[in-house]
C-alpha cells in the first residue's frame, strides 16, 4: 500500500528571451513560475487514532507559487579572448510569505511545530 501522506507535486514554467542586442552585448530576460502543491512533511497518521503518535496535519505545508525574474547583459567583451555576463535577479517578485519547512517535535512536546 502506498503512503500518500508525504507525496506531493511540483511544477515549474519558464520563459527566456533575447530582449535586445547592443554594442555592449545581448540583453536577455527570464521569467519563471514554480508551484509546489500542499503536502505533509512526515508520514504520520492522517487522523489521530493513537494519541502517543504524531499527526500529519501538524506538519502540513500549504501550496505556494513563486515568481522570479532575471535580466542579464551577456556576451560582454572583456578583451580579445574573453566575454562575460552581468545579471540582476528578483527572487519571489510578489513577496509571497510562505513556510517551506519546519521542525516537528512530535507528541512528546504536544505536537509543537
Amino acid at each position: 500500500m502506498h503512503d500518500r501522506s508525504c507525496s506531493f507535486s511540483r511544477h515549474a514554467f519558464a520563459a527566456d528571451t533575447v530582449i535586445a542586442r547592443s554594442s555592449y552585448g545581448k540583453w536577455r530576460g527570464v521569467a519563471d513560475y514554480a508551484f509546489t502543491a500542499s503536502h505533509y512533511l512526515y508520514p504520520y497518521q492522517l487522523t489521530q487514532t493513537d494519541p502517543a503518535s504524531a499527526v500529519a496535519a501538524n506538519t502540513r505545508i500549504k501550496a505556494a507559487g513563486l515568481v522570479n525574474f532575471r535580466l542579464a547583459l551577456s556576451e560582454i567583451q572583456l578583451g580579445a579572448h574573453a566575454s562575460g555576463e552581468a545579471a540582476l535577479w528578483v527572487r519571489n517578485a510578489t513577496d509571497k510569505k510562505h513556510v517551506s519547512n519546519q521542525i516537528d517535535f512530535g507528541p512528546a512536546f504536544g505536537n509543537l511545530t
